[in-house]
């Protein structure tokens, strides 16, 4: 996978369990305006990507290797 597709993968993580941007966002201590753009573009650092994954409940290596694929 790719950074879209990681975008896509946090985007309907995201709506599978019903959750608003906002609480997803607080949810893994990151500020709205940055899921925002993880959900258009993929694009992250390491540090948010474990963010994420603590958040949905995801194993954290996974998610790397998805954003970080070609």
């Amino acid at each position: 996978m790719s950074q879209p597709e990681f975008a896509r993968f946090c985007k309907k993580a995201r709506q599978y369990k019903g959750w608003s941007q906002h609480y997803f966002a607080e949810s893994a201590g990151i500020s709205t305006a940055t899921l925002r753009r993880i959900e258009k573009e993929g694009s992250c650092s390491r540090r948010t990507v474990y963010a994420v994954a603590e958040a949905l409940e995801a194993n954290q290596t996974e998610l790397l290797k998805i954003k970080e694929r070609p």
